[in-house]
């Protein structure tokens, strides 16, 4: 957090609060608690029936998802094919405190974390920021292309609900240094 706002991915966490606020509020996401059902390693949409789910369901019929990355037919909700989602550069394994990148899966934390514990308890981050995520993030930053925002949040909340014990007690937003708020307007 030193180094904010110029540390290397501070994109990625911007873009990432950004869209999970505006999702969360909307009421486009749910939690895991908000429903019992676990999700699964790989993605697959419940079966559940929804009341006064009908403009998703006309949406879906009408506008099929697509896949962002390669234009197949998508996953829906997620507008991404099988292939992309899977190939997504998954931060596996990794200290459960920082998300810092670990070498052995056997590792309990990283040594910072052990030598300089961190004011938080846990930090999520689901992906590295390499290969598509550096693509999502900036068209979504730089060029408004707001259904990356849909994908990132529910990307984002999956990795919540299968890696929180709890529901977090608040997403901090990170703001944007003003030389940058310049360069995004």
């Amino acid at each position: 957090m030193a180094a904010f706002p110029n540390a290397e991915h501070d994109d990625l966490v911007d873009s990432s609060v950004q869209a999970l606020i505006r999702f969360r509020q909307g009421g486009f996401l749910r939690l895991v608690t908000d429903e019992n059902d676990k999700l699964e390693q790989t993605y697959q949409p419940k079966k559940t029936k929804q009341v006064n789910n009908w403009l998703n369901i006309i949406q879906n019929k009408c506008l099929p998802p697509r896949c962002i990355l390669c234009d197949a037919p998508g996953l829906p909700p997620l507008d991404l094919c099988p292939g992309c989602y899977r190939d997504l550069p998954r931060n596996q394994p990794c200290c459960p405190q920082c998300a810092i990148g670990l070498t052995d899966d056997n590792q309990v934390l990283c040594g910072h974390c052990l030598q300089h514990p961190p004011g938080f308890d846990q930090a999520i981050v689901p992906f590295r920021y390499q290969e598509a995520i550096p693509y999502l993030v900036t068209r979504l930053k730089y060029h408004h292309h707001y259904a990356h925002a849909r994908l990132l949040a529910l990307l984002m909340l999956q990795a919540i609900s299968r890696q929180a014990s709890d529901r977090p007690e608040c997403l901090l937003a990170v703001p944007l240094h003003p030389s940058a708020i310049v360069t995004v307007k």
